[in-house]
This record gives structure tokens, sequence and C-alpha cells, in this order.
């Protein structure tokens, strides 16, 4: 996940999800067969381990709690420090800083950058190519990856629980600031692995359920589209769907494409507006049919996003405009139904299919359209609502005062807060449920491959301001 000062919506998003946990699926501890010939165990024969090993059994049997119910909360961190010996991504942190680090884990980012630059988008995404170089990489080293996962499997079977447990965030997001179409690592031979591969290797790993959530892709990227096929493939299988909270497709008139669309038509220039609008109608269109052996299932959704309908909001961003441009795909997506129907069949075998499908997605789009705030991007798209700049003001005071408040008291809530890991291993304090979210760096980093190296995260302005080992043992 790209990391930033001030976060709001993603609180909303975690509660929104948190009621579609299916509970079945958090296991106990599994074998991972992706992982498990990763030599980064190192021998826990150290005096450290031996007398955590012992404490923690001592503990176990003194309060006679099932493992499934066990959590590091349950321990003194101190005296359990040692267990973790020999787990290389570890290397270099206490358990009380492995317990901050897990404790509300919000996920791995594997890619930062994104293609859909929507105008709206609260992480104020970074095109997806920005240069990488010897120095900043905006891809997850597969060993990295891998280190982590397998680093984490390790410690949970010496632990005999999920250290990665928590309630109050359901699912392990690994995308943040990109897109789940777009997730690839190469390993050293040049092999790419997608979304199904990371997802499945998170799911056993850390026993929560993935997140997948996509803007779309351009129709004649022939890669692209040949992922997204292999994905629906993937989802229409119930053990994988079983896998993830949501599958979802955002849906909204701020992508790239529709944002030109509108700019050219307030310019006058009617032609280029439509060419605009209908390279994003075909663009969708194709997701929506692309997706269609997954629509019906109840993990299907559609993230559809727009402003109030207001004089004081821009036009083309409202929700009637949302739902006009709603009306435009589904007229398509239905005649390309019609076309499927009466010649290959490659989706739709029954015109009942059809309408079932058309009309979920009729739903989706156009009857649970939410709002958006006025965060990240979408700040100036309320610069002429004076209602709006007022909160936007207010709210920027408030948030300074906490936020000095919280630098000045040192104080971490850590109920209502979570972790973030980067791809270089670094790791990040969100606040996402305050009354003025924060996010701050930690000195705390994974012992990965590429710890040396910058991600976009690091370009961030913090003020000066971070989380230390201090604040952070103190907690513990």
């Amino acid at each position: 996940m790209k990391i930033y000062p001030v976060q709001n919506s993603s609180c909303n998003r975690r509660n929104n999800l948190s009621n579609a946990v299916d509970k079945n699926s958090r296991n106990l501890i599994v074998s991972n067969p992706l992982v498990s010939n990763v030599a980064f165990w190192g021998n826990p024969s150290s005096t450290d381990f031996q007398s955590a090993k012992r404490y923690l059994d001592e503990t176990k049997a003194k309060l006679g709690i099932a493992n499934e119910d066990l959590s590091l909360k349950n321990f003194d961190l101190e005296k359990l420090n040692g267990i973790q010996k020999g787990i290389k991504v570890f290397d270099g942190l206490s358990m009380k800083q492995i317990a901050f680090v897990s404790n509300n884990l919000l996920g791995l980012s594997v890619n930062h950058g994104c293609s859909s630059m929507c105008a709206h988008c609260y992480l104020e995404a970074v095109p997806q190519y920005f240069k990488e170089d010897s120095n900043m990489i905006n891809k997850i080293d597969f060993e990295d990856f891998h280190s982590f996962m397998g680093g984490y499997e390790k410690l949970n079977k010496r632990l005999g629980f999920n250290a990665l447990k928590t309630e109050l965030s359901p699912y392990f997001c690994m995308f943040g600031d990109s897109d789940c179409i777009d997730m690839e690592m190469k390993d050293k031979s040049g092999k790419i692995y997608d979304f199904t591969y990371a997802n499945d290797v998170a799911y056993k790993s850390t026993q929560r359920l993935g997140l997948f959530d996509t803007a779309g892709w351009y129709p004649k990227n022939k890669k692209l589209q040949e992922r997204a096929e292999k994905i629906v493939k993937y989802f229409s299988e119930e053990k994988n769907s079983n896998k993830v909270i949501q599958i979802a497709v955002s849906f909204n008139p701020f992508h790239a494409l529709n944002e030109r669309s509108i700019n050219l038509k307030n310019k006058g220039d009617f032609e280029g507006s439509k060419k605009f609008r209908e390279l994003y109608v075909d663009r969708m269109v194709n997701v929506f049919y692309t997706f269609t052996p997954v629509i019906e299932n109840e993990k299907f959704h559609c993230m559809s996003r727009s402003m109030l309908d207001s004089p004081n909001n821009p036009d083309g961003f409202q929700k009637k405009d949302l739902e006009q441009l709603a009306d435009e795909v589904l007229a398509k997506l239905e005649k390309k139904y019609e076309e499927d129907y009466s010649g290959d069949k490659k989706y739709i075998k029954t015109p009942e299919q059809a309408q079932r499908c058309l009309s979920k997605l009729n739903n989706e789009l156009k009857l649970q359209i939410r709002e958006i705030g006025p965060e990240g991007r979408a700040e100036n798209l309320y610069k002429n609502n004076a209602e709006v700049q007022e909160f936007i003001r207010k709210n920027k005071i408030e948030g300074e005062e906490e936020l000095r408040a919280f630098s000045e008291n040192l104080v971490l809530k850590l109920e209502d807060s979570f972790s973030d890991v980067d791809m270089n291993g670094k790791v990040y304090f969100l606040s996402s449920c305050a009354s003025h979210p924060v996010a701050l760096p930690t000195e705390l980093q994974l012992n990965f491959k590429n710890k040396h190296k910058k991600t976009i995260s690091d370009e961030a302005d913090f003020g000066g301001k971070k989380i230390t080992k201090e604040m952070i043992d103190r907690v513990f």
C-alpha cells in the first residue's frame, strides 16, 4: 500500500467488508507447500529459543485455551522473546516489535502504481510504470514475498496459533495503490506470478482472506486480457472464491478516460469527448463481460462511487451522471450477451442467465452508489463547494492538533490502529478510525533483500514524525 500522512477512506472499506467474513475460512495452522522448501528457517537451538519455548508451553497449559483462540496478547512478550530466532525475515526484531507489526496487520505491498489515474483516488496513486532503478522499486522481490509469507508460517507453527489473528482487519490486502489485474512478481528466471499465485500463498501463510479489486484494463492488451480471464477462471472454483472476502470491480465517472471526456466537453470539443467516453464505456463492457462467470457469485460486487447531485459539484461526476454512464454500459453489455448467446455461448448459456447478470449489475451500479469524500485527489473536485471547503479547513486544523498531541504524548492507540508493510520491509502505523486518521512511518523494518531500496512511500512528507522502537516497547 502506498503510505500517506493522512488516510480517511480505508476504515470505512474495512467496516463494510468485515460483515462479509466467512468464519469457516479461519483455518488452524496449515502447511504451505508453496513455501515449505524455502531455506529461511535457521536452527532454533539457541538458549533464548529454548527458554521462550518452555514459557510458551507452560503458559498454554496454565491458560487452558484452545490454540485457535490464542493470540500474542495472551503472553508476556519479553518472556516469549527468542521464539522467533532463526527466522530470517524477523532478524533484528524483538517479539514486542513483531507483535506491533502483526497487530491488525492490514497487508503487504506487492506493487505500486496504477494506470487508471482516477480523479478521486484517495491514495493519489502515481502512474503504474514510474522509473525503477537500482535505488527505487515498484514491485516486491519474489524472494522477499516468500520470506515474509514463509516467515509468518514458520512463526505460527512454533507458536501453535496465528500471530496475525485479528478481528479489526478481516482481510489481507496486497494491492493498495495498484490494481489487482496489474499485480505481478518475477522469479530469478523471469517467470511471472500474478494475483492467483499471490493470493494462494498469502491465504495459506496468513490464514486471512484476500481482497480483489480492479478498475479494468485496456481491452486490446492481450497480456492483461488473458490474465483477467485466468483470474475469473480461478474465482469460478468455489475453493478459490472462498479465499477472498470480495471480488470487486470499481466503476465511477472519475477514471482518467471519462475525466478526459468531461474536460473536453467543457472545452467544447464534443467529438473528442464522445471518443473518450466510448473508450471508457467499452472498457467497462469488456470488464463485466469477462467477469460474467462470477457475477452471480455472492462475493462479486461493484464499487460504484460518485459525488452527490448538487449545483455546487462539477458536472459529469455526480450521481445522475454515473447512472447515465451505467445505462450506457449495461445497454452495450446486453447486446454483447445477445451476440454471445446467439453465437459461441462462451459465457451466456441461457437468456435467463443474461437477465440475472444484468439485474445484479443494474442494482450494484445504480442503486448502491456511494458518495466520495474530499480526500486525496478528490479534494480538487470540491474546490467550488463552499460547505465542503469549510469542512476541509476545520478537519485539517483538527488533524494538525491531533497529530501534534499524538506526537507529543507518544501514545499508540492500538485498538483502532493498523500496521502495513511496504515492499522494502518498512513498517507503517495507520490510525484509521480516529477523528482525523494519521499514518506515520516507524523505525521497524523487516529483513528483506530490498531493505536498502526506496519506494514511492518514502517520498511522503511526515514532518519528521516517526514511531520509535521505544514507543513500541513501552506499549507492549
